[in-house]
């Protein structure tokens, strides 16, 4: 399907700064992790597929190609903002996707290599509920 076929695209997009992981509701572990974080991010999952971004909870193929990105980028800014010893201004720019790593001098992206924002995508649940 579109979602999952967008994935590797995104991982690559994305590099360290997420992680992705994927899960069915096809069997016991996934359908009850999908209760779990329905009830963590007070979400009723009714549209398949489903992935859980940062705080955030996206349902549907349209929404996640549309928003998937997007979600991402402001996630990371958030976690970004509560680590920042100065306060976010309004003034601040809304987080882009990153650039590619080949464009990068050695120097930066060795730096960038070396740490991990945090940020965790469930990708998971891909497979909707049946």
């Amino acid at each position: 399907d579109e979602v999952r076929a967008i994935l590797p695209d995104v991982q690559k997009r994305w590099g360290g700064q997420i992680a992705l992981e994927r899960h069915s509701t096809a069997d016991a572990e996934g359908l009850e992790l999908l209760l779990i974080y329905e009830k963590r991010f007070g979400a009723d999952v009714r549209k398949p597929p489903v992935m859980f971004v940062g705080g955030r909870c996206l349902a549907g193929a349209r929404e996640i190609l549309t928003r998937l990105d997007a979600t991402i980028a402001e996630e990371l800014q958030k976690r970004r903002d509560a680590m920042s010893p100065h306060p976010a201004t309004a003034s601040r720019p809304e987080a882009e996707p990153p650039p590619s790593a080949s464009s990068l001098p050695p120097a930066v992206r060795s730096r960038f290599e070396s740490f991990t924002v945090g940020a965790i995508v469930l990708a998971g649940l891909i497979d909707g509920i049946n």
